[in-house]
């Protein structure tokens, strides 16, 4: 069976990922890693697994109007939901292919 070549990231790629993390350090600091931890103590199940009648643990703490669009709604706990990892990528994806207009 053929094997897919390693995949090598170009030092545009390396730069455009420092970039990226460096801007959402700048958003997520400690007082949002405090409240955050806070939030999944507090609510542990994700939100939609839970209204489909299944139990899965909650590891991320979503913000449902997005901090890009309301800075001022960072820390806002009524902002926030938890979900799993698979409930939060089928979200941003569905909102990263909106913004494009796909």
């Amino acid at each position: 069976m053929p094997m897919r070549p390693p995949r090598h990231n170009s030092e545009n790629n390396i730069i455009r990922e420092i970039k990226r993390n460096n801007e959402k350090s700048k958003r997520y600091g400690s007082d949002w890693r405090k409240l955050r931890h806070a939030f999944l103590q507090k609510y542990p199940l994700c939100d939609i697994c839970k209204k489909n009648d299944l139990i899965v643990a909650a590891n991320v703490v979503h913000h449902i109007v997005d901090v890009v669009n309301d800075p001022s709604r960072r820390l806002d706990w009524d902002n926030l939901q938890s979900l799993c990892k698979q409930c939060h990528d089928k979200i941003t994806a569905k909102s990263t292919h909106e913004k494009r207009g796909i």
